[in-house]
Formats: C-alpha cells, sequence, structure tokens
C-alpha cells in the first residue's frame, strides 16, 4: 500500500514537472513569437520578455514612447510614457518597466537625441507573424526633382519603367539594406537604389502596425515627360 502511494507521488511529481516544464516552453515560445526594437543608440538586453502576454497572445503589434532624464552615463530615470498605440495593450507600461535596464550611448557618433538632459524614445513591439509591410504610411518621399538626376545616367532608351525595391525599416522609418527585388529595364534598380535614403515611413503602417524591423517592397516608377 505504502508502495502504491510513493508510486502515486512519483507519479504527480513527473506530471507536475512536465506541466511546469511545458508552461516554461509556452513562455519560451510567446518570447520567441515577439520582438522589442529599439533605436540603435538606447541598448539593453532580454527585452523581448518584456513584451504584454495579451496582445502577444493576439498578434497584435505596437509602439510606446518613453520620456526619460539622462545622466551622464546614459542612465535614464523619471521616465514617463507620453504615447502609445494601440492604447490600453500594456505597451506604455512594459516600456516603463524595461527602462531601468536600457542605457543611452551618449558617445558623439551615436547621435542620441538628447535635449536639456532628456531623450524621447520609440520602443517597437511587433508580432513576428506581422510579415512585410504592405500599407506604408509615407512622411517623405523623392520627387520628381530627386529622380530625374538618377534617372538620366541609367536610363538609355528614355522610355521609362519601374524598379521594386526590398528593404528593412529602420527604427526611424527609413529603409535600410535595400535590394532591387525587380527592374523593367536595366539601370533603373540602381537608379531606385540611389533614392532609397530618400524614403521615410511613420512609425505605424497603416493597419496601426509598428514598421521597425519588417521589410517593405517599395515601387518606384520612372517616367518620361
Amino acid at each position: 500500500m505504502v508502495l502504491n502511494v510513493k508510486t502515486k507521488l512519483t507519479a504527480c511529481a513527473v506530471l507536475a514537472a512536465l506541466a511546469a516544464l511545458g508552461a516554461a516552453s509556452t513562455a519560451q515560445a510567446l518570447i520567441e513569437a515577439g520582438d522589442v526594437k529599439l533605436p540603435p543608440w538606447i541598448h539593453g538586453d532580454g527585452l523581448n520578455s518584456y513584451f504584454p502576454e495579451r496582445p502577444l497572445r493576439r498578434e497584435i503589434s505596437g509602439v510606446a514612447v518613453i520620456h526619460c532624464k539622462v545622466d551622464g552615463r546614459g542612465k535614464l530615470s523619471q521616465c514617463t510614457a507620453p504615447a502609445e498605440s494601440p492604447a490600453d495593450y500594456g505597451f506604455a507600461q512594459a516600456s516603463l518597466a524595461m527602462a531601468p535596464r536600457l542605457t543611452t550611448d551618449l558617445a558623439p557618433a551615436a547621435q542620441a537625441p538628447v535635449k536639456d538632459g532628456a531623450v524621447d524614445i520609440p520602443v517597437s513591439f511587433f508580432s513576428r507573424h506581422a510579415g512585410r509591410v504592405t500599407k506604408p504610411v509615407w512622411v517623405k518621399q523623392p520627387d520628381a526633382g530627386d529622380i530625374m538626376p538618377v534617372y538620366h545616367p541609367a536610363v538609355t532608351d528614355q522610355q521609362g519603367g519601374i524598379a521594386v525595391l526590398r528593404c528593412e525599416v529602420s527604427w526611424a522609418g527609413r529603409l535600410e539594406r535595400c535590394v532591387v527585388a525587380r527592374q523593367s529595364a536595366p539601370g533603373l534598380g540602381d537608379a531606385a537604389l540611389q533614392l532609397a535614403p530618400l524614403f521615410k515611413m511613420g512609425l505605424l503602417d497603416g493597419e496601426g502596425t509598428p514598421v521597425a524591423g519588417r521589410q517593405v517592397d517599395v515601387p518606384v516608377e520612372f517616367r518620361v515627360h
């Protein structure tokens, strides 16, 4: 009878251990399903664990901006969260919680936008299921005056055409690590690459999802007038 009790206790212990292991695996899977993006002049480790669980389980991305004082070592203090989107999903609270683990790079080359001893830090939380940006909200694009100088040397037949760049979006909405996905005529892709630094999108796409760290396809059309 004692043996049976011990056997039952052992079985219960095994089941409890398996349940704990399963919970840990689920938690780790959730952490791996989300990503936290910060500007390059902010440093911190283990930040994905701060992704709020409710939006992560629902594959909802978001962004928050925290305003903090910065000391001479780059440490943050007296942080507030003046903005978050979407609201009521815990993105502002999570950003404030991670603030003690963040350090501002004060080296001149880092170009951290510290003003009057304070800094605004955009914190992007995005589900890795978010995929490529398909509805970018552009706040800056090249105009005809930018396009013509790179268009004429690149295209000899003057028939116009299109090139599509595939780029990664930086924390500031800039295009990085662009490659030519396709082009309708030789030379158009190289011309489009010269224009990539002139594009900038908002921190959120047309669906309210952060764009930092995601890929985007950017069509660049060349026309003959």
